[in-house]
């Protein structure tokens, strides 16, 4: 009798343990981890910047874990897709994926998405941020920005212009509100569609990252640049230059689902601000014309939540066709 009742409180204790510790069963010990393979999330296709910076990046950082980390493509939905499944995967700390603004800034805001950006997920560190430049084809009519404006005054809803994401569609829809101007926003999945479609004529414009190699080479010209004017084309004015006074989210960074362990959290922070301090690293994100700015997964985290106040302010202000059901 007993033995009976010393099991019976070894399986209360067992259980109480599971209820309220529910991830002490599989936690990693800090000191092993990681012991096997890492799966990082990308939320584009191969070859685009986000995916060409992924990868640089996490060969850096599997280096100093002396551990495989294994890139994963998951594009579509303009990043949900890929957040879905990073938020539900296990908070082990061995999937871990690469965020960008559009599926945590701002289309939780417009539509209903299977996560929730501020709950589902915790943050590790910022890794790059983008530039955009407003480009045109090389034998287009305008040669500056006041040419594109005037002409399209002139022809309302004539105009085409691609963009990628919601944040950029936003973005150049703000920009038309304050000129005054219609034009079509053409949405389309990646940079590389985008330079395809201006290269062919099928729009007039686009804004695009990690454009600078096809503007050094002359097939496109660029018409205004992000929030200040590049070394490389420095006639070019910036949009802020122009009398627009706001900007659009621009990062990238790493990020995982909720609940793994803080230790853990830690170490993937420490080895990927080392991955992000290497000259190597920084001069591939020069080379893709991306800026290498880095934060802790700690200001990360606050800059998303600072970004996400803003921009549903500005939401709000505007008739997008896409409230939320």
């Amino acid at each position: 009798m007993r033995r009976i009742i010393i099991l019976m409180w070894f399986l209360v204790i067992l259980f109480v343990t599971f209820i309220f510790h529910p991830y002490s069963w599989c936690a990693e010990d800090p000191l092993r981890y990681p012991s096997k393979p890492i799966t990082h999330i990308v939320p584009t296709p191969p070859g685009g910047g986000a995916d060409l910076i992924t990868r640089m990046v996490i060969e850096l950082t599997a280096r100093i874990l002396n551990n495989p980390i294994i890139a994963e493509n998951k594009g579509g939905g303009d990043g949900l897709i890929a957040m879905n499944a990073l938020a539900r995967s296990s908070p082990d700390g061995y999937t871990i994926g690469t965020g960008f603004p559009s599926p945590f800034v701002f289309l939780p805001q417009l539509r209903e998405v299977p996560f929730k950006p501020k709950e589902d997920f915790d943050f590790i560190i910022q890794i790059a941020e983008y530039q955009h430049a407003f480009v045109v084809h090389r034998d287009a009519p305008w040669k500056s920005w006041k040419d594109f404006v005037e002409d399209a005054r002139k022809r309302p809803g004539e105009i085409k212009v691609a963009a990628v994401g919601v944040g950029e569609r936003i973005f150049m829809r703000r920009i038309a509100d304050q000129e005054k101007i219609k034009y079509i926003i053409v949405p389309y999945r990646s940079n590389a569609e985008q330079l395809n479609v201006v290269l062919g004529r099928h729009v007039d414009g686009g804004i695009i990252a990690s454009i600078a190699p096809h503007i050094l080479a002359g097939s496109v010209r660029a018409l205004a640049v992000d929030i200040k004017r590049w070394e490389i084309i420095p006639d070019v004015p910036s949009f802020q230059e122009l009398g627009f006074k706001f900007d659009r989210p621009r990062w990238l960074g790493v990020v995982a689902p909720k609940g793994v362990p803080e230790n853990i959290l830690k170490k993937l922070e420490n080895a990927f601000m080392q991955a992000c301090n290497d000259p190597a690293y920084q001069e591939h994100v020069k080379r893709l014309y991306m800026r290498p700015v880095f934060l802790s997964g700690t200001d990360l985290r606050r800059r998303i939540f600072e970004e996400i106040e803003e921009q549903g302010k500005m939401l709000k202000t505007l008739d997008l066709g896409l409230e939320k059901k």
